[in-house]
């Protein structure tokens, strides 16, 4: 950004009423579009309020619709819906009109967010695709992800964009007869969404909104600020009071303090650097096990959850596990039963009571509570370990031999940095899981289990544990 389009960028932010502190520069980041950077040499102590944007600026769905009334003609049929138009979808279609390179025979009246809006990155058509966004990635590169986190999520967030774009570009045609919308500006737009928006509780509810300026500080493990919300305004402050930086830093937040690379990845659009990387990683693995009438009964999409800190410590959960480590024998049974109404209900029961209506982690919290108590805990704990160790191996298998022949990551592309990161997490999660089994199965409450299963022909078997 050269200096002139800085200074138009800050006259709309100060025309519109969003304060920008003095020492705050708006310019290109590396390999990170725009960036919001200090530069006060004299005062290497962050300024209280580095930032506010007031309620009234901020891209809601609440704001976009009452602009729109402006655009009777043009914007507000793109918002027209039979069901309520949901706040993600509303910014979108904001955004895919206000960027559109429409045909100026058209005449669209001016847009006041246009000279931020116009600061917002773009798809370079040079760009290689491993260095894009997932969702603009094509098939092959898709590919390279299978047995990553990344992978499910990813093709299923395709397959629901192309649907969207489809139903979009059909009302888009009757709007604009002589325009059309491409694909690839839907993925843009969704991109940008995705990546640029917050959770706030502005004006008495809970919302979801880009704050603009706000929405150029980029991420980093090791950030100097965060935005807090006050009652008519969302401001950038520095981290604690007594924060200082050097002259020329950049301004740096988190973007979730439980985001591990995939995640950052399939959102944002970025890895964090090998220079930037701790080693600490979050991973969310699927899980596809168990049926389709235990994951009705979860409710959600189950996962395995791996964390590794920086001091290279593992843990791991997950809830629906529980589900999968006992059955009738237990007093665990699900069954399918006949409403009033005739249809068929899915429902569960622990020990004789029904859990009516009872979704997610509070059947697994059930099954703790009636069944993972007492002797059982060891024995079901042995059961989960089995499970896991089966899957991962699963995973690991499917991630398979890397192609990519590197020394490390500052030569491989986003897929394959996955790739490693990940096969790391699932080494150190087998190696955990082998040490665990090995416990559990010399401990009393499991060698006296299998002691009563030899015993009784119908009981369970050390083989039956997994």
């Amino acid at each position: 950004m050269d200096s002139e389009e800085k200074g138009q960028l800050l006259l709309w932010a100060k025309l519109h009423d969003i304060t920008v502190s003095g020492s705050l520069q708006i310019r290109s980041a590396p390999e990170a579009g725009l960036g919001l950077f200090y530069t006060d040499a004299n005062q290497p102590k962050l300024p209280p309020i580095l930032l506010e944007v007031p309620n009234s600026m901020l891209l809601t769905a609440d704001n976009i619709q009452t602009f729109a009334l402006s655009q009777k003609d043009t914007l507000l049929p793109l918002l027209r819906s039979d069901t309520p138009l949901p706040p993600r979808e509303t910014i979108l279609r904001f955004l895919l009109f206000s960027l559109h390179k429409f045909n100026s025979a058209l005449k669209i009246p001016h847009n006041f967010y246009d000279p931020y809006l116009s600061h917002l990155p773009d798809i370079k058509p040079d760009s290689s695709k491993s260095s894009l966004p997932p969702i603009f990635w094509d098939d092959d590169l898709c590919e390279r992800v299978a047995g990553t986190s990344l992978y499910y999520p990813l093709q299923a967030k395709r397959r629901k964009l192309q649907s969207e774009y489809e139903t979009f570009s059909s009302l888009w045609a009757i709007v604009f007869r002589d325009e059309s919308i491409t694909y690839e500006e839907y993925l843009r737009a969704e991109w940008l969404v995705v990546s640029r928006v917050l959770e706030l509780h502005v004006n008495g509810a809970d919302e979801i909104a880009i704050v603009p300026i706000l929405d150029f500080a980029n991420h980093g493990r090791q950030f100097n600020a965060r935005y807090e919300i006050t009652t008519d305004a969302v401001q950038l402050v520095p981290v604690s009071e007594e924060i200082k930086v050097q002259d020329g830093a950049e301004i740096l937040i988190s973007y979730g303090p439980d985001k591990g690379s995939s995640e950052l990845l399939f959102t944002y659009g970025f890895l964090p650097s090998a220079d930037d990387y701790t080693g600490e990683e979050f991973v969310k693995m699927p899980v596809t096990e168990g049926g389709p009438a235990l994951r009705y009964l979860y409710g959600k999409i189950p996962l395995v959850e791996l964390h590794v800190d920086s001091e290279g410590e593992l843990e791991w959960k997950s809830e629906y596990l529980w589900l999968l480590s006992v059955g009738p024998d237990e007093g665990f049974d699900v069954s399918v039963v006949s409403t009033r109404d005739g249809d068929e209900e899915i429902l569960a029961s622990v020990q004789g009571q029904v859990l009516d209506g009872v979704r997610g982690d509070a059947i697994a919290a059930a099954i703790q509570e009636k069944i993972g108590k007492g002797t059982m805990a060891a024995v079901l704990e042995l059961r989960r370990v089995l499970i896991l160790e089966r899957m991962a191996t699963g995973w690991l298998n499917e991630l398979g031999q890397s192609e990519w022949e590197s020394e490390g990551e500052k030569e491989a592309d986003a897929p394959e940095i996955l790739r490693q990161r990940e096969e790391r997490v699932l080494c150190m999660l087998l190696d955990d899981l082998d040490e665990r089994k090995k416990q559990l199965a010399e401990s009393p409450d499991v060698l006296s289990f299998l002691a009563r299963a030899q015993e009784d022909p119908k009981a369970e078997s050390e083989e039956d544990l997994s």
